[in-house]
Formats: C-alpha cells, structure tokens, sequence
C-alpha cells in the first residue's frame, strides 16, 4: 500500500520540486490463506466456517494491519504483526520511509542560513545608527525668501530657501548621506484658540523655530556625499534648498515681505545615513528678508 507516487518517466527528484515524495511500502507476506480465527483448528473446524465469516475475517485482520503499519511508518521502524494477520506469526511489515532529497536540502540549508545568520549578528552586534547630533555639525547657515520671478499670471513670485554646510565632527569616515528639507508654515493661533496637545511640528524654542502646522509646505531632497565619503574634519556643501510653494502678488516685493496676511515658515532638516532611519538634524526659522538669483 502506498501513500504517495512517483511520477513515471522522471529520475532523481531536485530540491526545486513542490513536495518530498513519502512512499510507505507494506509487504505482507502471507504463508497461508487461513485468517487468524481458522489457524490452528482441525480440517472439521475449517470446513464449518461459512464463507461469509472467512471472508470478514480477512477484511478485519487486513484493516488492523494497515492500520499498524501507518502508525509504525510514522515512526519508521519495522513491526512484527500478531499471529492473526495472514501468514501467521511469519507475516510482518515492513515500513520504508522514502525521502532521500532530505540530507541534501538540509546540507544546502545549512550551507544558506549560516551566511545569513553570521551577517544578521553582525547586524546587531557592530552597526549602530549613527548619532547624527555628535557626528554632523549644521554651519553658514542663510535663509530667507527667494525671488524666482514672476508666474503664470505675471505676478512676483517669492519662495522659502536655505543654504548651508556640513562638517563631519565625528571620528570615522561618514559615506552615503542623504538630507531632506521639509518646509511647514507657522500654525496662527486666533484669540481663546488652545494649542494642539501633540503638534506633528511643536515649536522649538532653542532654535527659535514656531509651532509648525500638520501639513507639509514643500521639501527638497539632496544628495550630500556618495560611497566615497567624507573624512572627519572635512566639509560639505553648500546645500541650497528651497520650496516649490511660496507667497504671490502684485504688490513689490519688500511690500509683500510685511503684507498682513504673510505667515512665517519654517524648514526641518532630517538626514539619512547609509541605511539607517532618517533622522532629525535641526530645524531653523526662515527669515523674513529677501534673497535674489
């Protein structure tokens, strides 16, 4: 009996197939043809067990060997059968376990995992984010809002900027830094309006930067250094970056820096490094003075 094929026509199976092939082999090697109830009885006995009760009686004792020989195949040993089960104390069955792709997939598991373990601990144990505060220092910083002409409608067109420069204070070569500037308008507060209990952008009084509101008002990516890095003490930059959102009128344009309903803006600087997480540099307030091309 069987409980899995072989597809005809194919040798050896690979590790790339679906399944492992499981073939339970049950050879029952009978002596005689007697069930269990009629061996050891006389030829009178034999002759007086009606048809029906011999062939039940073989059905039974094929069904308890099946039986026995799943539950020994799940354990893959060889079990001897009771002297009931056709052949008499002579019969047995023998359970073959077929899998022999197993040691090969287990040696190519092997062979994948430890690779990957070894580059998972080292992960862990030997590459900490950088702190980006100890490592980086934000210098010649300038800000303020930048002429870009006139738009679609002929109207003056100022926009938020920024330029600065990066100093690598930190004691190893920094490779593959990344920055992104996200600009944020100041949140207006009217009159009895109370402050959001957890702003996305909460005002930073060390920096002089106020409270942000939720939704962004630009950004701009750059790319601050490649693979070749940056040895410690060195520079970077300038960076220049600037909002493709801005305030635009018809008025002059140091009219339209004090116009009543110009709101402030403020800019956040994250950083990235190698693979890390962006992370937080500094934020700084967008000045209210005017900067041209």
């Amino acid at each position: 009996a069987t409980n899995g094929s072989w597809p005809q026509g194919r040798g050896r199976r690979g590790a790339g197939d679906m399944g492992f092939a499981t073939l339970v082999v049950v050879v029952l090697t009978a002596a005689g043809a007697a069930p269990a109830a009629a061996q050891g009885a006389g030829p009178a006995d034999a002759e007086r067990a009606r048809p029906g009760e011999t062939l039940a009686a073989h059905v039974q004792g094929l069904e308890r060997a099946l039986s026995r020989a799943v539950t020994a195949s799940a354990r893959g040993v060889e079990r001897q059968l009771p002297p009931w089960t056709p052949g008499g104390a002579g019969g047995r069955v023998l359970v073959l376990i077929y899998n022999r792709d197993m040691p090969l997939l287990r040696g190519r598991a092997r062979a994948v995992c430890a690779p990957v373990l070894s580059a998972v601990l080292l992960s862990a144990g030997g590459c900490a984010p950088l702190d980006v505060h100890a490592a980086l220092d934000v210098t010649d910083v300038t800000t303020g809002w930048l002429d870009v002409g006139l738009d679609d409608l002929g109207r003056n067109k100022l926009v938020p900027t920024i330029e600065f420069r990066l100093r690598n204070v930190s004691e190893q070569r920094l490779r593959t830094l990344q920055l992104n500037g996200v600009f944020r308008r100041c949140q207006v507060l009217y009159a009895g309006q109370p402050e959001p209990e957890e702003p996305v952008s909460p005002a930073d009084e060390g920096a002089g930067t106020c409270l942000g509101e939720d939704q962004e008002w630009g950004s701009a990516l750059v790319r601050a250094v490649g693979r070749e890095g940056v040895v410690p003490g060195d520079g970077l930059g300038p960076f220049t970056m600037e909002s493709s959102l801005g305030y635009t009128g018809e008025q002059a344009l140091a009219e339209m820096l004090g116009h009543r309903d110009f709101v402030d803006v403020k800019i956040e600087l994250f950083v990235k490094h190698r693979a890390d997480q962006w992370a937080k540099l500094g934020e700084f307030p967008i000045e209210r003075r005017l900067l041209t091309q």
